[in-house]
């Protein structure tokens, strides 16, 4: 339930942050109007979560138990000694490292782990109470996400028209 709680969520936000206000040279704010398009994309975003969230719950090779939740963390993250950059996380009441940058890993690895992270916390409540491990790594993968995103941005030289046309739509 939080899964499919967040999913909705998450789609009334990118909903949200679709609309246009038409009176935007006026003083005077106007009804937000949603962009029909940009309603269509994420309907077949919300479409797409909800039908993994199903298979999750249906699918044998996609449920997870909390022995496979600790076990991914721990294959996740590094123990100490690591030569990288990484941030400190507690796993398994072990501190170890989880390096910045998840090599061989793509976006949409990283948005399954994000995913996975989100179902082990609602699966192993005590232990993410106590360590934080599952959110820790979540927002690490998100971050990372981040990261790549303004990189690739900034590799095309696509920074500054990004940050124009939201400076044009938030004033």
């Amino acid at each position: 339930m939080k899964l499919r709680t967040s999913i909705f969520s998450l789609s009334f936000l990118l909903l949200c942050a679709s609309l246009s206000v038409r009176n935007a040279s006026s003083q005077e704010m106007s009804a937000p109007t949603p962009n029909p398009e940009v309603v269509r994309v994420f309907r077949e975003i919300e479409k797409k979560q909800l039908q993994k969230a199903t298979e999750s719950n249906t699918n044998p090779a996609l449920n997870y138990s909390v022995e496979a939740c600790r076990a991914d963390t721990q294959a996740w993250t590094e123990p100490r000694g690591s030569r990288e950059v990484t941030y400190p996380i507690l796993v398994n009441g072990e501190v170890r490292l989880m390096p910045c940058v998840t090599r061989h890993a793509t976006i949409g690895t990283l948005t399954d782990r994000i995913r996975q992270m989100h179902i082990c916390q609602g699966l192993d409540e005590d232990y993410e109470k106590q360590y934080s491990t599952y959110s820790t790594i979540r927002h690490l993968y998100m971050l990372e996400i981040q990261i790549r995103y303004e990189s690739f941005l900034q590799k095309r030289d696509l920074s500054g028209q990004f940050y124009q046309e939201d400076t044009a739509a938030n004033k």
